[in-house]
This record gives structure tokens, C-alpha cells and sequence, in this order.
């Protein structure tokens, strides 16, 4: 779920970047993308920013993206908001969910990052990136995303078959402060058709 590389700009060796390649956030991708940015920075101490890449990325875990944008703000209020047929909470708030609290810290130690985003980025891969960027811990470089907004359950039927059914929305952002991305998506910072 985690792939990095180091990129060196050709016309300035002096400038080095981590590149970190996000293909779905499942089960374990918040440990496994804290352990790929501990790698980085261990082996690469010349290291000047972080691009993390949700091009094509599906998305996945709602918790696992919760926990990995957490990793990179150092921030103490809600990123993530559900608005459901009870109104809007916070994330880890409502009625049976798991308790999610803020970790302080940032494992890049505040190095700059950037989101490189398309339209194959859907759902987590668009909080990951819509978070980063309403928080101002990023700027979006690529095309808009593919607007994926919806909370979905899984629920197994009496003949051993399986319905996915549309429970809630996410939105980016507190309850009393949200951006919603059902039907509207992420918009880059910086339009990159070519990405």
C-alpha cells in the first residue's frame, strides 16, 4: 500500500525529495507510511519535502485515513466530520464509533508536502488530500478528484449474499467549520493536466 523513492531535481541535486506512493488505505497503511517517512528521513537527512501520490488511489479505511492525515497535522480539533440522519458529529463521536483522538506531532517534522491527486482519487484518497490542503499542510498538484463523499456499510443477507448500502457522507473539516466532497471533489492548487 506504501511505495517510496527519492527524487533528485536534475538541474539542482541540492534539491531531494521523498516520494511516497499511497495505492489504497487499508488495514495498516498509517503504520506502514510512518514507517516508510521514518525510513526516509533516517536514510536521507537531506531530505527537503515530502510529495505524498493518491493518483488512482480508491480509497479504503476511513480510520486508517483519519489516522494517517493525524500524522501529519499537528492539530488538536476534528478533520473529519459524518453528517448522517442524526446531523453532523465528529469523527469518532457518534454512537458506537471507536474514540479517535488527535495525536500531537508531525512525523515529517513540519518538512513541506505536496498531494498529487486525479481523477481516479476517490474517497480517503480525497479526505487525505482535502484535509492536507484545508489545514494548510499541503498544496494539491493534478487534476480534481472523483468526488466519492458517501459512508458506506457492508451488510451480509439471510442467502449469504452482501449489500453495500450508503449510510452517511464525510466532510472535511469540524462540524461547525466543513467542506463537503460528495458531487464536488478535491480542487489541486495547481492544475496539472499532465499528471
Amino acid at each position: 500500500m506504501v511505495k517510496t523513492e527519492i527524487l533528485i531535481d536534475p538541474n539542482d541535486p541540492s534539491k531531494i525529495y521523498a516520494h511516497v506512493i499511497l495505492t489504497q488505505f487499508g488495514d495498516t497503511l498509517k503504520n506502514d507510511m510512518v514507517a516508510a517517512i521514518n525510513d526516509v528521513l533516517l536514510k536521507h537527512q537531506d531530505v527537503q519535502g515530502f510529495i505524498f501520490d493518491v493518483r488512482g488511489n480508491p480509497g479504503g479505511s476511513l480510520k486508517q485515513v483519519y489516522e494517517s492525515v493525524d500524522a501529519l497535522v499537528d492539530y488538536s480539533g476534528p478533520f473529519v466530520s459524518i453528517r448522517d440522519n442524526d446531523g453532523i458529529h465528529a469523527y469518532g463521536t457518534g454512537e458506537g464509533d471507536e474514540v479517535l483522538l488527535p495525536q500531537p506531532g508531525d512525523v515529517t517534522n513540519g518538512l513541506p508536502i505536496a498531494v498529487f491527486i486525479d481523477g481516479n482519487s476517490a474517497s480517503a484518497a480525497e479526505i487525505f488530500s482535502g484535509a492536507l490542503q484545508i489545514f494548510d499542510r499541503s498544496i494539491t498538484i493534478g487534476k480534481g478528484t472523483w468526488r466519492k463523499g458517501s459512508v458506506q456499510g457492508i451488510f451480509t443477507l439471510v442467502d449469504g449474499s452482501t449489500m453495500r448500502l450508503n449510510q452517511a457522507e464525510y466532510l472535511i473539516g469540524s462540524p461547525t467549520k466543513w467542506v463537503a466532497v460528495q458531487c464536488v471533489g478535491v480542487s489541486p492548487d495547481i492544475l496539472r493536466r499532465d499528471l
